[in-house]
């Protein structure tokens, strides 16, 4: 099933708990999992309408983020 927007920050959250490997549900872990699905959600309130990402723009926000690079923001829909 690929995900649809309406679902990324649901299908994020428990694809986390669903891939997770030997780590069973370690802290490390559930931060992983919170933090994709905040920034999901922080993506979908910034948008009108409450438009959520897809999962491309999720990972590229996540990827951004974790770079350290201080410009990181919130994503905006093209």
């Amino acid at each position: 099933m690929i995900p649809t927007p309406a679902n990324a920050a649901t299908s994020r959250i428990v694809g986390g708990l669903l891939n997770r490997t030997g780590e069973g549900l370690a802290p490390s872990v559930l931060e992983r999992i919170g933090r994709s699905a905040s920034v999901a959600a922080a993506i979908t309130v910034s948008r009108p309408g409450a438009n959520p990402p897809t999962w491309i723009e999720l990972d590229a926000e996540l990827t951004q983020r974790r770079s350290g690079d201080p410009s990181a923001a919130v994503a905006q829909p093209a």
